[in-house]
């Protein structure tokens, strides 16, 4: 009697007969990231900012070379004299002397175009002969288009004439009878650089070159641009 009674209680389950739930079996541990995987973000964000960094530079190297606009250099030269006639007389009318100049002057100008890597378009513009600050003539400088990376030129003639005030100025006098006058041309000489077919830079070239008329040889010495 005893163990029929044992034998009819339920006996615990052991463990093996143990089951787990559907969703508790499923469910897996999170990945664990260590020190190394941090380690290699860290690279790979320094590779990327580098990377960044040297595109950068490389480009502003490479706009500083081709999308920069340099004014083109303009100079004189080959310059002759024709037609020359100097006196410096006395006046009949307050008995003190007076110099007259005329003179025809040619030469050619030329615009260096040579560190712009587009063309340079060049406006008409007039180009002039002084002594001390006054006008003593003009000269057509034509426009026209300069290529890239090269030098081209325009001719000017000039009627050179001196008027009364430099007929009564004392340093004129004076050089006329030594036989050596100093003259400046000048210009500025405006245009633009067309980098692309959409971007051009207004530049302008400045003309300023000294000289040394000769009058017995009809020459011109020391011809100095700046």
């Amino acid at each position: 009697m005893k163990n029929e009674d044992d034998e009819s209680q339920v006996s615990p389950l052991t463990p093996s007969e143990i089951y787990l739930r559907s969703d508790e079996g499923s469910s897996t541990p999170a990945p664990y990231h260590g020190p190394r995987h941090q380690q290699k973000t860290s690279k790979l964000i320094v590779y990327i900012l580098i990377t960044f960094a040297s595109f950068i530079t490389i480009f502003i190297i490479f706009g500083s070379i081709f999308f920069l606009a340099r004014t083109p250099k303009a100079k004189l030269r080959s310059v002759t004299i024709t037609n020359l006639q100097a006196n410096s007389n006395a006046s009949s009318i307050n008995n003190t002397n007076i110099a007259t100049l005329k003179m025809t002057l040619t030469g050619e100008i030329t615009i260096n175009n040579g560190k712009n890597f587009g063309r340079f378009e060049l406006e008409n513009h007039k180009a002039s002969v002084i002594y001390e600050n006054v006008s003593m003539g003009e000269g057509d400088v034509f426009g026209g288009n300069f290529k890239a990376r090269k030098t081209g030129s325009r001719n000017i003639t000039v009627q050179v004439r001196s008027n009364d005030y430099l007929s009564n100025n004392t340093n004129f006098r004076k050089e006329i009878k030594s036989g050596s006058v100093y003259l400046t041309s000048y210009a500025r000489l405006r245009g633009k650089v067309h980098i692309t077919d959409a971007i051009r830079r207004h530049k302008t070239a400045v003309l300023n070159c000294t000289m040394t008329l000769i009058l017995k040889d009809q020459a011109i010495q020391d011809l100095v641009c700046t």
